[in-house]
């Protein structure tokens, strides 16, 4: 028998069967809960219980839930939400009537159900937001009967954010017009509506079906948090998650028309142009432009006189303040990322470079933020290394490999207008040799000059270091002592033989194998050296003839 001198030994089956069958109050049993699952509410932990622990625990929580008071409940919800964190044994928390005690709990059993009870409604959505990220079988009855579920939940979000857009007019389902809550509940409903559309297609192609909406919400939130006020940080939270859906939303295989899609582009590029919106939302906003990239040519649209504004970026008579917040962004985020999450920046080459070729305004305009004139002092050192942004660009390509080193020489590329010096010019041939491998390009590297070469793109101080840039570090490099100076001839020879022993051991072992430059501009390999020189013409000191 539990008393209150008991000695508290953990949940198992015993003491859950104790809790179930004896008199306790709902005081005796939310204390016994608390004490459990109390530490973990403020962690990402979990209380370790076996598969029949967990099954002996969902009958029990359940069944007390529906005579619970109000705080009792709440400790339910939260238990629930902290034994859902744990992925073994799930299957035997999740038992057949969980998943609809969930949905019940968070308000979303009924269409347009009356909110009541803001605490117990939110701490359901919380738990339902985690069970159905972990558990598919929550995720199976939140999209049956041809996703009635996530029809209720699209209905709710659609109320809510009425009532928060125009709170003179009272929606039914609020018993308590507590706007604060309502923002929160509006969140939490978002948060469940993305956890269900990136886990789900039947739930992804449900939630399109309202995809305007969603964009009216990001366009009503982001004016909203342009004024200050102390429910901003859940708006802007509101945002970010809707965006999530977007995402998901257009990833899904469901077509979306073209007209929704440039709004949805719109809106994405005002929020990146919004000096009141956080970068992480920025960020999210830029994920959503990659998945419609068909519209990206409208967010630099031809302006007249007439029609600029004093925020507005424009050049060579197009609007570009999308592209100069971008360049601001993606600036910004190679300050702040470490190697390992430079894969995030693709977003960003990869919409540049299509908006860079769309547009000779915008790829101008970038040449100029990243690729200005270059100066004396900017061949100083080598091109990867300082904190203008070009320097930070070819650091990319030096740090990173795959996608993102590859989307980044192309970006560059294209900023040079497809010149092979110019690439050369600002990146050094050692950092640039793979993309004009992978182009076939290796061929032009000996070319003369184009007359373009030189336009915007050097001063008259480099024009008087140019002849001193190593083009392979894309640097003047300072004077060394020649090491053969001070060697004699025997001890030349020697260090001779030993790079030519050590060169044939890499051939044989096939570390690196000889080549040339074949037809088509690639690296061509060959069998033997001696390829190498086959066709060299040797002029002799000696003429046959006087």
């Amino acid at each position: 028998m539990i008393t209150e001198s008991s000695s508290y030994m953990g949940l198992d089956t015993n003491l859950i069967n104790q809790l179930r069958f004896e008199p306790l109050s709902d005081e005796q049993i939310n204390a016994i809960l608390i004490n459990e699952f109390g530490p973990f509410l403020t962690s990402t932990g979990y209380p370790h219980l076996d598969a029949q622990a967990k099954t002996a625990y969902s009958d029990f929580a359940t069944d007390r839930f529906r005579r619970a008071n109000q705080e009792l409940k709440l400790t339910i919800l939260r238990s629930f939400r902290v034994l859902l964190r744990e992925l073994d044994n799930i299957s035997n928390l999740v038992t057949t009537t969980v998943p609809y005690f969930i949905i019940q709990a968070s308000g979303l059993n009924e269409e347009g159900k009356v909110v009541d009870d803001f605490e117990v409604v939110m701490e359901g959505c919380r738990c339902l937001v985690n069970g159905l990220k972990q558990s598919e079988d929550i995720r199976r009855v939140f999209i049956s009967d041809d996703c009635l579920f996530v029809s209720h939940l699209a209905e709710r979000i659609i109320t809510t954010s009425l009532q928060i857009f125009n709170p003179k007019v009272e929606q039914p389902i609020f018993v308590n017009h507590n706007l604060q809550k309502i923002i929160e509940l509006l969140y939490l409903d978002l948060r469940i509506a993305f956890a269900i559309t990136a886990l789900c297609q039947e739930a992804r192609s449900r939630i399109t079906q309202q995809i305007n909406f969603f964009i009216g919400v990001i366009h009503k939130f982001a004016a909203q948090v342009s004024i200050p006020n102390s429910d901003n940080p859940m708006k802007l939270e509101c945002i970010n998650e809707t965006l999530k859906i977007l995402f998901n939303a257009f990833y899904s295989q469901t077509p979306v028309e073209s007209s929704t899609a440039r709004l949805c582009a719109q809106e994405c590029a005002q929020l990146v142009k919004s000096p009141f919106i956080p970068d992480n939302v920025k960020h999210d906003a830029v994920n959503v432009l990659s998945h419609i990239i068909s519209q990206i040519h409208v967010l630099c649209p031809p302006v007249d006189e007439d029609q600029v504004t004093n925020d507005m970026v424009v050049y060579e008579g197009y609007d570009v303040t999308f592209v100069k917040c971008l360049l601001d962004l993606l600036e910004k985020k190679l300050d702040e990322l470490s190697q390992a999450d430079l894969e995030l920046l693709i977003i960003y080459f990869g919409i540049l470079t299509l908006l860079s070729k769309d547009n000779k305004a915008v790829r101008r305009y970038c040449r100029q933020r990243i690729l200005p004139p270059l100066r004396a002092n900017d061949v100083e050192r080598p091109p990867e290394e300082g904190n203008a942004f070009r320097n930070k660009m070819i650091r990319v390509m030096t740090k990173s490999v795959g996608n993102v080193k590859r989307l980044v020489a192309d970006f560059l590329f294209i900023l040079c207008k497809r010149s092979v010096n110019r690439m050369i010019k600002y990146c050094g041939f050692g950092h640039s040799a793979g993309l004009l491998a992978d182009y076939g390009f290796l061929g032009r590297v000996s070319e003369g000059r184009r007359a373009s070469d030189s336009e915007d793109s050097e001063t008259e101080d480099y024009k008087q270091v140019e002849g001193s840039v190593n083009p392979v570090t894309g640097y003047v490099q300072q004077e060394r002592r020649n090491p053969f100076d001070y060697m004699t001839e025997e001890q030349k020879e020697y260090e001779a033989m030993k790079l030519a022993n050590t060169m044939d051991k890499l051939l044989d072992s096939g570390v690196f194998l000889p080549g040339r430059i074949g037809p088509d501009g690639k690296p061509q390999a060959v069998s033997h050296v001696n390829e190498l020189v086959k066709d060299v013409h040797i002029e002799s000191d000696h003429s046959d003839t006087d």
